[in-house]
């Protein structure tokens, strides 16, 4: 049974029983990705989730160091012999107490390719408001709730989200990326993004490690007809986008990234380099 770490302590998966308190909070989460072991990113997730909580005026307690809240994470991995995925570090508070809950999420490789068919559609009755908050990422948004049940009722595989200027921002699930020609291009931060630490180290990969030429900019939705390609990215996971609207997509240079991405992480280059620092858990 999934053992689930709460305020520091292991409880079995079905034990966690949160209080209307709990579920009234705002659940800051963070999503941690484990590769053989390590944790990668761990001092940019660090210090995102400390910016996060001070942009939600929470009161941080003095024992949240990096070292403390890591030998947390390590105890999940022990204690479900959790290798490779993902695994969700969520932060809330209740009765002005700052509480933390980390659990192992997805199992997968990582990097992981989707090939499922993806088709997807753009959904304009909602829009996102660019602001400082759209930055942070929370447990769940009145916006990305809305946005999974027209994905179901239209029997869609993901929904893009615009802000209030029309201008394309993400996807129900993911980071979006469009190629064509030699140019790669994603929202800007400033269109109403997470500002995730998997998406910031993607960038960096593409534009230092593969030397491809990538633009953070605006995106407006005609854009997604004159792409060559269309692909989602997500925690160190990439899916092809095949159709939007009667437009089809092929994948041969979302494919390339990532097997090149694959053979980066695998030969080790990403911890040595330090882009892909992490710190190991005794599994």
């Amino acid at each position: 049974m999934k053992q689930i770490n709460y305020k520091g302590n292991l409880y079995p998966e079905t034990e966690i029983l949160f209080s209307i308190n709990h579920l009234r909070s705002m659940f800051l989460t963070e999503c941690i990705m484990v590769k053989d072991g390590n944790i990668l990113f761990w001092e940019d997730h660090y210090f995102r989730l400390m910016a996060s909580m001070r942009i939600l005026r929470m009161a941080i307690p003095m024992y949240f160091t990096p070292e403390y809240l890591q030998s947390q994470v390590v105890k999940v991995l022990e204690s479900n012999v959790f290798h490779e995925g993902l695994v969700l570090f969520s932060f809330f508070e209740t009765n002005g107490e700052v509480c933390f809950w980390i659990s192992p999420s997805v199992v997968h490789a990582v990097p992981f390719w989707d090939d499922e068919s993806c088709c997807i559609n753009i959904l304009k009755e909602c829009k996102l408001t660019p602001r400082l908050l759209s930055s942070l990422s929370f447990h769940t948004l009145p916006e990305l709730h809305l946005a999974a049940k027209y994905a179901r009722e239209h029997h869609w595989d993901d929904v893009i989200l615009v802000n209030t200027q029309n201008k394309v921002v993400r996807t129900l699930w993911a980071h979006i990326f469009l190629i064509k020609a030699d140019e790669i291009y994603t929202p800007r931060i400033e269109e109403g993004c997470e500002k995730t630490v998997a998406r910031q180290k993607f960038v960096e990969y593409l534009r230092h490690v593969e030397g491809r030429i990538i633009s953070e900019r605006e995106i407006f939705p005609y854009e997604l007809q004159t792409a060559d390609e269309v692909f989602l990215f997500a925690n160190l996971c990439i899916r092809p986008v095949h159709s939007y609207r009667k437009k089809t997509y092929e994948a041969v240079i979302s494919k390339e990234i990532f097997q090149a991405l694959h053979r980066w992480i695998a030969a080790g280059s990403g911890f040595s380099d330090g882009l892909f620092s992490g710190a190991k858990a005794s599994i």
